[in-house]
């Protein structure tokens, strides 16, 4: 699963077992900003806002083929500040992408689409399986938190 660089890797400890407690449970501590996920205008912007419904755009750049591997992290394509702006123009809800996030430190395009309230869904697999399918719908269904990004399960229905 993709971590941004410098964040600390999610951790899976298991608190109980079957044997010495009846049952077994397990706790989870990750960051946000892990596999696929969602980004709200929060992450970025004072005061911005949460996650609303509205028109999703999918960007396809065929990096997502390295999504399990070192080079998922290197030579990391970026989506312009004009297409960015592009998207604000078309008022777009949602724009997806099959790489690690739209760009780098300072991350201007962050920046453009948070500010506009446009939320960023990172680091999707299998766009490619989309390419000849017409008319499709994205659900995409984030947890329900008070939070700067969310996991997101991302499903096309055609």
């Amino acid at each position: 699963m993709p971590v941004y660089l410098g964040d600390p890797l999610p951790k899976l400890h298991q608190i109980t077992t079957l044997e010495k407690d009846g049952y077994n449970d397990h706790e989870l501590t990750s960051v946000m900003h892990v596999g696929t996920h969602m980004d709200a205008p929060l992450h970025m912007i004072q005061n911005g806002k949460t996650i609303e419904k509205g028109s999703i755009v999918l960007v396809y750049t065929d990096f997502g083929k390295n999504y399990r591997n070192k080079k998922y992290y290197e030579n990391v394509p970026n989506i312009t500040k004009a297409f960015a702006e592009e998207m604000v123009k078309a008022q777009v809800k949602i724009i997806g992408m099959d790489i690690l996030g739209p760009d780098a430190p300072p991350f201007p395009t962050h920046k453009i689409l948070l500010g506009n309230s446009i939320l960023i869904i990172e680091n999707l697999v299998n766009l490619e399986k989309l390419l000849d399918i017409p008319n499709f719908e994205v659900i995409a269904l984030p947890m329900k938190l008070q939070a700067d990004a969310s996991w997101v399960r991302v499903v096309a229905v055609y």
